[in-house]
């Protein structure tokens, strides 16, 4: 799951914003509460050189892409009648 929201990132400008870690615990972040489990009591985050704040932020900006995706299909069906 953490590596489909990396990929997914680069569809957006994060890499140009932010270092590949910040990005990594971001991704890594958001897995464990998409599947509900504990981000655990130890900031593990910190071993990558990431804050919470930062990652929570990043985080947020990796989930908007999922809302503002442009409707491919749609566009496909209108060229389908255009042609």
């Amino acid at each position: 799951m953490s590596w489909g929201y990396l990929n997914d990132s680069y569809r957006s400008r994060l890499c140009l914003y932010y270092p590949g870690n910040i990005i990594v615990t971001a991704c890594v972040y958001l897995s464990l509460r998409k599947l509900n489990l504990s981000v655990g009591s130890c900031p593990w985050w910190g071993l990558l050189e990431a804050n919470l704040d930062i990652m929570k932020s990043v985080g947020a900006d990796i989930l908007n892409i999922y809302e503002s995706r442009t409707d491919y299909y749609g566009a496909e069906s209108i060229i389908k009648k255009i042609c």
